[in-house]
């Protein structure tokens, strides 16, 4: 989406050894973003939303934030003790969600809809119209359930960690995530050998 998250990296980097002060400012930074989107869209007199992910690397600490549909999975090998090689030898890699979707047919997500007066149609979408339960902006359905509060946590980094993969379901929707990884752990080290840059994994998928 234009701009970024409402969230100066320096001021989340100052609370980067207090992790419940860090959160407070990821969901301040949510909030704040909603509400300049919002001011946008009725001045523009338009409607749109967007899900988001959002995932700060503080050190050894990974601070992970999300609305709607959009996913953040994480690579990480296999233990070192060698009892889950592979054939060849190699370490395979796991797949990590680390991010809950919030879709309106989701039983939690659902219930508050129907608390704020909304409703859920029998295909799952909110007013019969929107999928996802939580987004900055779509003003149209602010007032029937829909939130900019993300789900947000965080865990320390290990040397088994390889890298994270944000997106979308203009992503995720189409490929398998087990595939996304393999494709880009395969093609990382190809490409750090040759000195690439690690943005034309992301061009390539």
């Amino acid at each position: 989406m234009p701009g970024s998250i409402y969230m100066p990296m320096f001021y989340l980097q100052a609370y980067h050894l207090d992790v419940k002060a860090a959160k407070k400012a990821i969901l301040e930074g949510f909030r704040r973003t909603d509400e300049s989107l919002l001011q946008e869209s009725t001045k523009g007199g338009w409607q749109d939303g967007a899900a988001a992910v959002c995932v700060w690397v503080l050190g050894s600490k990974v601070f992970v934030a999300n609305i709607g549909d959009a996913k953040a999975i994480l690579a990480r090998s296999s233990p070192t003790d060698g009892s889950n090689n592979t054939s060849d030898g190699s370490t395979p890699i796991k797949t990590i969600v680390l991010t809950r979707e919030h879709k309106a047919i989701y039983p939690q997500e659902r219930a508050r809809i129907q608390k704020a007066g909304g409703s859920v149609s029998s295909n799952g979408r909110l007013q019969a119209r929107l999928e996802v339960s939580r987004a900055f902006g779509d003003r149209q359905f602010k007032k029937v359930g829909v939130i900019a509060i993300p789900d947000v946590h965080s865990f320390d980094l290990t040397e088994r960690d390889h890298f994270i993969i944000l997106g979308c379901d203009g992503l995720w929707g189409v490929s398998l995530c087990f595939f996304l990884l393999y494709y880009s752990y395969s093609h990382a080290y190809n490409h750090y050998a040759w000195g690439a840059h690690p943005g034309d994994i992301t061009f390539s998928l």
